[in-house]
């Protein structure tokens, strides 16, 4: 299992997952604005330490023909994915004190 930490998070990551979870305060003005933004936006922005070191890569659903509107992310070279996209609010999770677990994308499994 590999961890890595940032501003925000904690995700730890082996072959089945990727679970994220918040790991600091996250101020009440913070707070505010990762709320008002569109999921998307505000899942890239709580992961951007590792986004903008490529610790993390975000994947659009057509660079690997995924029927999904799901978020998906790269590790290495594993891929995975948030199944519960269309139940769940993923940063909204994140920001009350969950862990949000992404699942290894079908054929990626360990």
């Amino acid at each position: 299992m590999e961890k890595l930490v940032g501003d925000y998070l904690t995700i730890t990551i082996d072959s089945k997952c990727l679970t994220i979870v918040r790991s600091t305060y996250i101020g009440a003005k913070e707070l505010k604005t990762f709320r008002s933004m569109p999921t998307k936006e505000g899942l890239q922005l709580l992961l951007a330490d590792f986004l903008d070191n490529e610790e993390i890569a975000w994947v659009e659903p057509e660079e690997i023909v995924a029927l999904t509107e799901a978020p998906i992310l790269r590790y290495k070279e594993n891929i995975y994915w948030f199944p519960d996209y269309a139940i769940r609010d993923e940063v909204e999770e994140i920001l009350i004190g969950k862990a949000v677990v992404f699942s290894a994308a079908p054929g990626e499994e360990g």
